[in-house]
Formats: C-alpha cells, sequence, structure tokens
C-alpha cells in the first residue's frame, strides 16, 4: 500500500496546529456568560445546551444503539 506524507502527515497535523490556535484564542468567558448592567453572569441556556449536546444526548444514543443491536435476531 502506497503511503502519501502529505495527507497521512501533514494535513492531520496541519489540523491540529490549527484545533489548538482555535481553542486558545476563542473567548470561552463571553461564550458562558452575559452582561447584565454591566457584570457578567453565567449563561445557563448555553452551559445546559453544551451538557445535552456533548454529554447526554452521545450517552443516550449509545445506550439506544447498543440496545437495538442485542435486539437485533
Amino acid at each position: 500500500m502506497h503511503h502519501n506524507w502529505w495527507t497521512d502527515v501533514l494535513v492531520p497535523l496541519l489540523g491540529f496546529v490549527i484545533t489548538i490556535f482555535l481553542l486558545i484564542k476563542f473567548d470561552w468567558a463571553a461564550q458562558f456568560t452575559q452582561m447584565v448592567n454591566g457584570q457578567r453572569h453565567l449563561n445557563l441556556l448555553a452551559i445546559g445546551a453544551m451538557i445535552m449536546g456533548f454529554i447526554i444526548m452521545p450517552a443516550l444514543l449509545y445506550w439506544w444503539n447498543k440496545k437495538s443491536l442485542r435486539s437485533r435476531p
């Protein structure tokens, strides 16, 4: 099998570097807080949506898929 250095090494490395850069430069405080009368307060809707989308839904879908695969003949 022929391996291509550009697609096997360079593209994943570039993707990793860009991901790290974006994670560092992202304004996490603004994402999960909101300004009310000049003061920052937790944005509970954003935090709840993140928990639902990244923890609860994948866990439920994993459980549902595992259950449905077990019940197949």
